[in-house]
C-alpha cells in the first residue's frame, strides 16, 4: 500500500513516464524469450523511433535512468540486459542520443561475465558500472 501511497504523489508525467518503463520491461522480457536479441535490439530501436514524441520540455537522461530503475525493481527478470533495451527504447523515442553496449569481464577465477549498458551523450545512464567491462558491441541511435 506504501508503493500505492508513493506513486500517486508523483507528478502525472512521472507516473505515464514509470508506467512507460514498466511496461516495456515487462514486454522485452517476455520477447527476449521468443525471438533473438539481434532482431530484438533491431526491432526496439525501430519501434521507438516511429514512435517519437514531440515533446515541449525535453526529458533529462537520469529521469529515464530513474524510471527504468525503480520499474526494474517490479518487473520480474529485469535484468541490465533488458533494462539496457528499455532505457535506449525511451531515449530514442524522446529523440535523444542512445548508445547500447555489451561488454565482458574476466573475474579473478577466470569466469567470464557480460554486461549490458546504455550512454547517452557520452554519459552512462543506465549499467552505472560499466568501467570493468571491455566493450564488444555497440548500436548507436537517437537523435535525427
Amino acid at each position: 500500500m506504501r508503493q500505492f501511497h508513493k506513486f500517486r504523489r508523483l507528478t502525472s508525467s512521472d507516473r505515464h513516464l514509470l508506467l512507460e518503463a514498466a511496461v516495456l520491461l515487462a514486454a522485452i522480457r517476455v520477447a527476449l524469450s521468443l525471438i533473438s536479441f539481434p532482431s530484438l535490439q533491431s526491432l526496439v530501436v525501430r519501434a521507438a523511433s516511429r514512435l517519437r514524441r514531440a515533446s515541449t520540455e525535453p526529458l533529462p537522461p537520469h529521469r529515464i535512468a530513474w524510471a527504468v530503475a525503480v520499474a526494474g525493481r517490479h518487473v520480474p527478470g529485469s535484468t541490465c540486459l533488458i533494462r539496457a533495451l528499455a532505457a535506449q527504447a525511451l531515449l530514442v523515442r524522446r529523440d535523444q542520443d542512445a548508445v547500447f553496449r555489451i561488454g565482458v569481464a574476466t573475474g579473478r577465477d577466470r569466469a567470464l561475465s557480460a554486461h549490458a549498458w546504455v550512454e547517452s551523450s557520452g554519459e552512462i545512464i543506465v549499467g552505472a558500472s560499466a568501467e570493468a567491462y571491455t566493450p564488444l558491441f555497440a548500436a548507436g541511435a537517437g537523435s535525427r
